[in-house]
């Protein structure tokens, strides 16, 4: 991984993994689907909330996951558009080793089931 300004940022090719950087702290991991115009882009956040049709209806399915453990949703991957713009923002970069490694590590955990815990 790597650490780049905006003006970086904005030159890579899409889609790739990154994270918002201020010093000393890595945000939430995101994915740059596609750059539109000279300052926005469309990503894929790393929340990882259920499907939902705006904030009344994620906040009905949170209450509804909260009150029945059982129940289970499928994660939303709806894009959002960032259209800020502050020159100094810094990224920090995931390369193909890392998103590898992820992948690796997230197959092993998927690999694992929801096996019970013995105690």
């Amino acid at each position: 991984m790597r650490i780049v300004d905006r003006k970086t940022f904005f030159s890579l090719q899409t889609p790739f993994m990154y994270a918002r950087y201020e010093p000393c702290a890595v945000w939430s991991l995101e994915i740059n689907l596609e750059f539109v115009g000279e300052h926005s882009w469309f990503y894929l956040d790393f929340s990882l909330v259920p499907d939902n049709n705006g904030s009344t209806d994620l906040m009905e399915k949170l209450l509804m996951l909260e009150s029945n453990p059982e129940a289970s949703l499928p994660i939303g991957w709806a894009a959002t558009r960032d259209s800020l713009y502050d020159e100094s923002e810094k990224y920090v970069i995931y390369d193909k080793s890392d998103v590898e490694s992820l992948l690796k590590k997230l197959t092993e955990i998927a690999s694992a089931g929801k096996k019970p815990r013995s105690v």
